[in-house]
């Protein structure tokens, strides 16, 4: 019994120390991709804020006069410039969640007005898969940090967007209930499997992560939602 119970201690060591190991080759893994993320943002943010800049002036036609062709093409690139900001804003984000040190502001915010400004920042998207975008928020003034609280939306508006089929709608409701405000964002979209429920806001998890998938995405809006609760 003596020595079973030796071997049996010899082995738990030899599991922990494993599970150890295996701890710290995990830890540096995701300690290397936070700085790869914070290296990543860093680096995008000086030419993405030059890029933005410029089609405000051209949507403005401070350049001069667009043709309704040129409007149409400058809606493209302003849309795709916005959410190559929200992926930047998403990376900086989970580095300075990750460090415990996000700042939070709190801002008087009319959440019917700020959904409205975000569904409209999604139009030409929208419009390209022919979904359709409604509204129907309460007309409720809160306190928040209003880039937070914009982020979030725009995270998921995009994927209620990106993952519904063609010819459909997504549809954004507002209300307050005993004292807590909900927003609910609902679309006609697959919906996700049970067995992913569990790791959606995992960062980097994406249920479909081969090349040849359908749509894109960085993996990373859903994990920036829940830390920004």
């Amino acid at each position: 019994m003596a020595d079973e119970i030796g071997k049996s201690d010899k082995k738990l060591k030899s599991d922990a120390h494993t599970l150890k190991t295996s701890f710290d080759e995990l830890k540096e893994v995701d300690n290397l991709k936070s700085e790869i993320l914070s290296i990543v943002s860093h680096e995008l943010r000086t030419p993405l804020t030059a890029i933005l800049g410029y089609v405000e002036l051209l949507k403005d036609e401070t350049a001069g006069k667009l043709s309704e062709k040129q409007k149409e093409f400058i809606s493209v690139i302003s849309e795709n410039s916005d959410r190559l900001k929200r992926i930047t804003d998403n990376m900086s984000d989970l580095v300075t969640v990750d460090n415990k040190i996000l700042d939070i502001k709190r801002d008087r915010i009319n959440l019917k007005k700020e959904v409205n400004d975000i569904l409209r920042s999604f139009d030409y998207f929208a419009e390209s898969k022919n979904i359709v975008l409604l509204e129907d928020v309460d007309n409720l003034d809160i306190k928040g940090d209003k880039s937070k609280i914009h982020q979030v939306l725009s995270n998921l508006i995009e994927n209620a967007i990106k993952f519904s089929k063609k010819q459909t709608k997504v549809t954004v409701m507002g209300f307050e209930d005993k004292g807590n405000i909900h927003l609910e964002i609902t679309d006609q979209g697959p919906g996700i499997p049970k067995e992913h429920l569990g790791k959606i806001f995992d960062k980097f998890y994406q249920i479909d992560s081969s090349s040849k998938r359908e749509v894109g995405g960085s993996g990373l809006g859903l994990a920036v939602c829940k830390k920004n609760r």
